[in-house]
């Protein structure tokens, strides 16, 4: 949301909002990565029923940090370039 009033400011303020935003999913995506671990040790102590749907939760939120990721990169080249 706050990107889409970042045409009230500048190039540079919209930069810093979006590589701001890419460490923020670069850390979400370690945590998708941690949570992997977890149920890759705990597995053994619980149902597989259960640890399958949490893989599809921890699926869904690597799936969805990756997507951010790659808009967000596009997005930086986008305005860097016009920067040029």
């Amino acid at each position: 949301m706050r990107l889409g009033f970042a045409g009230e400011t500048n190039d540079e303020m919209a930069l810093d909002l979006l590589r701001s935003f890419r460490k923020e999913c670069y850390v979400n995506l370690q945590k998708m990565d941690d949570a992997n671990e977890v149920i890759a040790r705990d597995e053994i102590y619980f149902n597989h029923d259960i640890m399958k749907y949490w893989k599809l939760v921890v699926l869904h939120g690597e799936v969805m940090r990756k997507a951010r990721l790659e808009w967000v990169d596009k997005a930086i080249a986008i305005l860097e370039n016009e920067e040029k």
